[in-house]
């Protein structure tokens, strides 16, 4: 990937109290993941960003959670 450039996977951040309508968005919290394969090198510059990282839900019944990392070779 080149300088600059993001593969983004992110989970949203939803405030149902504040905006009912995101409510929808609730199955969307946990971040993606990603597999990169090919039958040569992968190459990631300086200045690309993987982000999986895991959004949260902000309601009076919800409780914000850790997200969960797993990298591997």
């Amino acid at each position: 990937m080149r300088e600059g450039v993001t593969l983004d996977l992110r989970g949203v951040w939803v405030n149902a109290p504040l905006n009912p309508a995101d409510s929808a968005k609730l199955a969307y919290l946990n971040g993606g993941s990603v597999s990169l394969k090919s039958s040569r090198d992968v190459l990631l510059k300086t200045g690309s960003t993987i982000d999986v990282s895991s959004g949260a839900p902000s309601s009076p019944m919800a409780r914000p959670k850790a997200a969960r990392v797993v990298m591997s070779p």
